[in-house]
């Protein structure tokens, strides 16, 4: 059989193995001659592959339209200058409206609080409406991207279902902003700043100015709004929902790691995968053999990698513990000797001679309890060891049989 790629089981090494392995796929033009169950297995990966590309991608383009979001302080800015801009430029037909109704004495303030009323009306609702649009407009391209992808690269089955796993992925998530009406609040939006753009050339009109004053008075205002929506929609609204996008999308990431009955899956797959499109024949004849091929051979790298992870595992709990033991002498200090008056040097006291007798049994009584606790955790470590790798011996058992099974009918 050719040989594969033998992926020793570390979750992070092996999870850019499965990446690149899953990738390699869509590269083959010789898809078609492999089996049907295998291939619909592969199509499952280049699915999830495809989400897991696009979520990527968009967690990136939506990170740096919010790393330009405005901060509070300037949208509240921005809003209280609308408000103060429509209490100045609208304020003179609710004004006169008031009086006519008979409420001269509250005529100026309504005609302040009917202003920034419209004003506050047209920028909401045009940041509303920009919004919506360029959400609708960002998904639609990003849509379009896809397509462009997929039109450009092989036409194959595996490359497809790339594709359609991204565009899944983007409906799901993003399904919202392609479908989003924008009319209604644009309409709206158009529609009073018209409006108010008429009253304001009339009011103007009725003094003794000239017609270009009139049309920038009534022009102005409106503008300024609008042009205030435009960057609040972008660097608000907007930013404000590719934050919660980006948060949508991480679901889609995987967490880097991948479970090793997850690799031996893969393994199998790219075993099969090389069984039918290898330039050189594969020594073995059938499907059912090139994967127990590959569940014996991933076997036998987990028994090896599980033995050294044993003599590893044992030689850091013997440096722990010898490490332990150096620092006994410093949990149990020795009395210091001293001289004593009718006492040569080299003679110890009987009550110090008592206290060193004790801390030497207590450090030896010590050892002995921190060497039994080492064996513990010995035994302890080769008995999980030695379960995994008789899970393992079992499996590559099985797979030999199966192997010299299929290749016997």
């Amino acid at each position: 059989m050719t040989a594969l790629s033998r992926p020793q089981y570390v979750p992070e090494d092996s999870f850019a193995w499965s990446q690149q392995t899953i990738a390699s796929w869509r590269l083959s033009p010789q898809i078609q001659r492999i089996d049907y169950d295998s291939r619909h297995e592969m199509a499952q990966f280049q699915i999830q592959d495809g989400e897991t590309t696009l979520a990527q991608t968009r967690i990136e383009h939506f990170a740096a339209i919010v790393l330009h979001r405005w901060p509070k302080a300037v949208i509240l800015m921005v809003e209280l200058f609308v408000l103060f801009l429509g209490m100045l430029a609208f304020n003179a037909l609710p004004t006169q409206l008031a009086k006519l109704l008979g409420r001269q004495e509250w005529s100026e303030g309504i005609g302040l609080l009917v202003g920034a009323a419209f004003a506050w009306l047209i920028h909401n609702r045009a940041v509303r409406g920009l919004g919506k649009l360029r959400r609708r407009h960002d998904s639609r391209q990003a849509l379009q991207m896809i397509q462009t992808l997929q039109k450009a690269s092989a036409q194959n089955e595996f490359f497809r279902d790339f594709y359609r796993g991204q565009q899944s992925c983007l409906s799901r998530v993003e399904g919202g902003n392609l479908q989003g009406q924008f009319w209604l609040d644009l309409g709206v939006t158009i529609v009073v700043s018209l409006l108010e753009g008429a009253a304001i050339f009339y009011q103007v009109q009725q003094n003794p100015q000239s017609t270009e004053w009139a049309i920038l008075s009534s022009v102005l205002p409106v503008a300024l709004i609008w042009l205030a929506a435009l960057l609040q929609s972008d660097r608000a609204d907007f930013a404000d929902s590719c934050a919660e996008l980006i948060s949508d999308y991480r679901d889609f990431l995987p967490d880097g790691t991948i479970s090793q009955e997850q690799t031996l899956r893969l393994y199998e797959l790219d075993a099969v995968f090389k069984h039918f499109t290898a330039a050189i024949p594969s020594e073995i004849k059938t499907v059912k053999g090139a994967r127990a091929n590959a569940r014996s051979e991933f076997s036998q790298v987990r028994i090896e990698q599980l033995e050294a992870e044993c003599i590893q595992d044992i030689e850091e709990r013997n440096e722990k513990l010898r490490q332990v033991l150096q620092q006994l002498p410093n949990q149990f200090p020795m009395p210091q000797k001293f001289d004593v008056a009718g006492y040569r040097g080299f003679e110890i006291p009987s009550d110090q001679h008592n206290a060193w007798q004790n801390n030497t049994e207590q450090i030896a009584q010590e050892v002995v309890k921190l060497k039994a606790e080492a064996e513990e955790d010995y035994d302890l470590i080769r008995a999980r060891i030695c379960q995994q790798i008789r899970k393992w011996q079992r499996i590559k058992t099985e797979a030999e049989q199966t192997r010299s099974r299929a290749e016997k009918e």
